[in-house]
């Protein structure tokens, strides 16, 4: 079956599991050679980290992999997985194990290069080969770096031309904005944010690793104001104004800064023209927004007198979801809605009322 060393893997993270999958592996003559890279090679994996598993094979023999036998291979079977293919050399199978495990199964030919900067060879039937490995050695792209004033500039450059988008996406009432635009928001954010606190740039790819290292950077750095901005609710359009109105202050906060100490010339010319233009329309933009605002303080006025309430309907300043926003709205300054005030049609009529007792007729209560 050949012989199979874990080396510096042994008893570490997924130990077990690489024992198997490097044993079955070794049982197919074709197999020249297995190793393992990423994290768990560089001794900073842990049980949530991918596995990265690797095998060499003639340059013949790499499209049988493109469909195995499992079996033959994992001593877990996968759940459900991911072909990518590299070129006709190369091809990667991520994988989900039945026990939970993410696998990287990578399979190349014997002539090609994979430079990774970590690697702990299982097993290796191919002098050659075994040469080549060594070279496969290569530092990694550096997720964190210097900060450089060109490449800063235009980051704040392209910040303002994505920001400008958010306006667009408003007037057209597009309703994941809130979420995939606030995002789009919050990530240069946090990027200017490590610049500013620990005086490096950071990859602008939210990637897992690029988080993990977001994370030690900015941990315990940030205060809670930005940590507010950072989670404030962008529920309505009114919220989202309000938060990209936030983060807009932030980066011209941390751009200028940045553009003093590292000598590069600030956007301001575009700044002043996105922020102008998004003073010219955000109002219309967010018309919808200021008539629900409208529906929830009238419903606000059907104040309890004692023990009673007064009962007042309210027809809804323009669809359905203006009658939904306003529910929110009511229910979050402590009124409650009637269960069947909002009716799923345009114009529907609707109607909120303090907590304060038995309900009544659609649109009001009686106590």
């Amino acid at each position: 079956m050949g012989d199979v060393s874990l080396g510096v893997l042994e008893g570490g993270p997924h130990a077990a599991l690489i024992d198997g999958m490097a044993r079955l592996c070794a049982a197919d003559a074709a197999v020249r050679a297995i190793w393992v890279g990423g994290s768990l090679a560089a001794g900073t994996g842990d049980v949530f980290s991918d596995v990265d598993f690797r095998v060499a094979v003639a340059p013949e023999d790499v499209e049988h992999w493109v469909e195995p036998d499992w079996s033959r291979y994992l001593p877990s079977p996968p759940c459900g997985g991911v072909l990518l293919r590299f070129g006709e050399r190369a091809l990667l199978h991520h994988l989900v194990l039945e026990d939970g495990a993410i696998v990287d199964f990578y399979v190349q030919d014997v002539t090609s290069h994979n430079y990774e900067p970590h690697i702990v060879v299982l097993l290796c039937r191919d002098e050659a080969f075994r040469v080549m490995l060594e070279e496969f050695l290569r530092p990694a792209a550096a997720l964190v770096r210097e900060i450089d004033g060109a490449v800063v500039r235009q980051f704040f450059v392209d910040y303002w031309i994505s920001t400008h988008k958010q306006l667009k996406a408003l007037a057209r009432k597009y309703d994941y904005s809130l979420f995939a635009g606030l995002y789009m928001e919050r990530m240069p954010l946090l990027r200017a944010w490590h610049m500013e606190l620990v005086g490096l740039d950071i990859d602008g790819r939210a990637t897992l690793h690029m988080i993990g290292a977001l994370h030690k950077g900015l941990a315990g750095r940030l205060s809670a104001a930005q940590s507010d901005l950072l989670g404030a609710p962008s529920r309505t359009p009114e919220e989202a104004i309000a938060v990209i109105e936030g983060i807009r202050a932030e980066m011209a906060r941390v751009g200028r800064w940045l553009a003093a100490r590292y000598a590069f010339a600030y956007p301001h010319e575009l700044e002043a023209v996105v922020l102008r233009f998004w003073e010219a329309h955000k109002a219309g933009a967010a018309l919808s927004c200021v008539m629900f605002a409208d529906a929830a303080g009238r419903f606000r006025r059907c104040l309890a007198v004692g023990s009673r309430a007064r009962r007042e309907r309210v027809e809804c300043p323009r669809s359905c979801i203006g009658c939904l926003i306003a529910r929110r709205r009511c229910r979050s300054a402590g009124w409650r809605v009637h269960p069947r005030s909002v009716a799923a049609v345009a114009g529907c009529r609707a109607g909120c009322t303090r907590a304060c007792g038995r309900w009544g007729a659609v649109g009001g209560c009686r106590a």
